[in-house]
């Protein structure tokens, strides 16, 4: 069974509401690429299997210096830069070459436990036509604070952290992110299956995992704060500062010198 596997980064590829700068800001690149390798790209190197392409699905506001830092960033696995356009084109040859495509889905300042990759491609090896999996328990870090547990109360939590789009290609080419927001890709996943080739959704389609240690973990920084939101639900005021999980889970530890200092990103504006 021939599968391509790609995790797939929107790296400043739109504007959420709520941020102070504007994609294309050059301290705003320098934030978001220092949190890229402190965090994602590290994450992806201890993957216990590397056999997927790295996706960094960028917006057409992005400066070429930004695009040209990102090319010259060196890893053990393939990296694809490009916009929508691209993107999409990169998908249709998998599409066309392989008997099954999974796309799973990070941001910049994510990180997945060391087996994620690989438990993908073992579910791909099943044969069904259309997964989606994705986990439900992880850890929180909010830097310079803590750390704390999280748990998705229930299936239509929002699986974002490597949620993985599993899908045979006898369709039309999909990705992860054509199923919307990651709090609403179940229910337009029930709703729009049509859409998608299936003429219903198979048995075990919606494979949410309930791990016993954290399978993700999302890092809160100071760019991942939206307007005071966070503060009116008080959701992260009970933080452990003890951060051995990060280095138990995920392999992650601060020490020395750390690489988001901005003075490595000094540019200005192309």
């Amino acid at each position: 069974m021939r599968i391509k596997h790609y995790v797939i980064v929107n790296f400043m590829s739109w504007q959420p509401v709520g941020w102070d700068r504007e994609v294309g800001d050059p301290l705003l690149e320098q934030q978001r690429l220092a949190t890229l390798e402190k965090y994602l790209l590290p994450s992806l190197e201890r993957q216990t299997s590397r056999d997927f392409t790295l996706i960094l699905y960028i917006g057409k506001q992005l400066s070429t210096t930004a695009r040209d830092y990102l090319r010259s960033i060196k890893t053990t696995f393939p990296v694809f830069i490009g916009e929508s356009g691209a993107m999409a084109a990169e998908l249709k040859s998998a599409w066309a070459e392989n008997d099954c495509v999974i796309t799973s889905k990070m941001a910049d300042d994510d990180m997945p436990w060391e087996g994620a990759a690989a438990e993908v491609r073992r579910i791909a090896e099943q044969g069904l036509s259309f997964v989606i999996h994705g986990y439900r328990r992880g850890i929180v870090y909010v830097e310079g604070q803590g750390i704390m547990n999280w748990r998705y109360p229930n299936d239509y939590g929002q699986l974002a952290i490597f949620m993985s789009l599993i899908r045979t290609t006898e369709a039309e080419p999909m990705s992860i992110n054509d199923l919307g927001k990651h709090n609403e890709v179940r229910t337009n996943a029930e709703r729009d299956y049509k859409k998608f080739g299936l003429k219903e959704l198979p048995a075990g389609w919606w494979n949410s995992d309930d791990t016993t240690d954290p399978a993700w973990c999302y890092v809160r920084h100071k760019n991942a704060v939206f307007g005071d939101r966070d503060q009116a639900r008080h959701k992260w005021r009970n933080l452990d500062p003890d951060l051995s999980p990060l280095k138990e889970h995920f392999g992650f530890e601060l020490v020395g010198k750390q690489i988001n200092e901005e003075n490595k990103y000094e540019w200005q504006k192309c």
